[in-house]
């Protein structure tokens, strides 16, 4: 296969990663904006839907803590080219 690919992380991302905070995982059929938003437009819309699943409005959704994934993240790249 000849298919490079990428994973877009987000500004608020890695500011949650150097603060050492949450980051909520959200499924895309109730989070449909989120992957063409960037920026703050991104960050809007992002911590709305935070609010949202905090008072039970989303069904699917889970918090890690954003260092961890990005841990997870790096280690998938190192052993295997790619993010996942």
């Amino acid at each position: 296969h000849d298919m490079n690919t990428a994973n877009w992380v987000p500004d608020l991302f890695i500011s949650r990663v150097e603060k050492d905070e949450p980051w909520t995982l959200f499924s895309p059929d109730e989070t449909p904006d989120l992957h063409d938003l960037y920026g703050a437009d991104f960050k809007i819309a992002y911590e709305a839907y935070e609010a949202k699943a905090a008072r039970g409005e989303i069904r699917v959704f889970r918090t890690v803590r954003a260092l961890d994934l990005w841990r997870r993240i790096l280690t998938m790249l190192f052993e295997t080219g790619h993010p996942w």
